[in-house]
């Protein structure tokens, strides 16, 4: 992840930002009805992101799990609350931060699909362990703290 900052403002604030539009974003799509069948994204498994695995070069014990896994993620509930429409691919790479107030405006929503909410929150904590893999447990753990903690951090709106 890119350590991307305004000039005097701590890091934290592009944390809590990025936790704000992606929560801002799973709340709008909530109430977001496409205006055809025709224009409605499709669900996630038109990327084969979960496919492209090659299991079948695996061991069969591996192959098993792995089934078992697909099985039980669509099984997993698929309400308001925890599935809709998701971006699929935010990171700092498709947003700009505003240097004047930190604002974030996302871009790039060509693979936007119906898919789990947590998915994205997976992907920030991706995206905030890179790079830390070389640095020791104790260390990686209390940065990854910190960091989702800022990322899941309920702030006022800010007005426009």
């Amino acid at each position: 992840m890119a350590t991307v900052t305004r000039q005097g403002v701590p890091m934290q604030e592009y944390f809590q930002n990025w936790g704000q539009v992606l929560g801002q974003m799973h709340r709008l799509t909530k109430t977001y009805r496409p205006l055809s069948a025709a224009m409605r994204r499709p669900g996630m498994a038109h990327l084969g992101y979960f496919y492209r695995i090659p299991v079948w070069r695996s061991p069969a014990v591996i192959q098993a799990k792995y089934e078992h896994l697909i099985v039980d993620l669509h099984a997993l509930p698929k309400d308001a609350d925890s599935y809709g429409l998701i971006h699929f691919d935010f990171n700092d790479g498709n947003f700009t931060v505003d240097y004047d107030n930190g604002d974030i405006t996302v871009f790039d929503f060509d693979d936007c699909c119906y898919f789990w909410f947590m998915f994205e929150l997976a992907s920030a904590w991706r995206a905030g362990s890179a790079g830390r893999c070389t640095r020791s447990l104790a260390e990686r753990k209390d940065f990854m703290d910190r960091y989702m903690g800022h990322v899941w951090k309920v702030t006022p709106a800010r007005t426009r």
